[in-house]
């Protein structure tokens, strides 16, 4: 999980591109992203990382999300819904 990923980002820049010194997890989105597996890897952050625009579709998925109550995560993060299991949230 990379919580806040925009904290890596230029500021006011909004463009996805990376502070000085960190490039390094934009080679790291694309790889999982490229690469053939079963884990998840889940971002959150304000500002899309540019590397999503190109592997969007596929193994990559992108959901805008409002503040969700207890309740409703539970239900996105459901077996069912992504192969998790109920543990995974409590």
């Amino acid at each position: 999980m990379l919580d806040d990923l925009k904290t890596l980002f230029e500021p006011s820049q909004h463009d996805g591109r990376y502070r000085q010194g960190v490039a390094c997890y934009g080679r790291l989105l694309q790889a999982v992203g490229e690469a053939a597996h079963q884990s998840y890897l889940v971002l959150t952050s304000r500002e899309a990382p540019s590397e999503l625009g190109v592997m969007s579709g596929g193994a990559v998925r992108c959901f805008q999300l409002g503040g969700l109550k207890v309740d409703e995560a539970r239900v996105l993060l459901a077996p069912n819904a992504t192969g998790w299991h109920r543990r995974a949230v409590g």
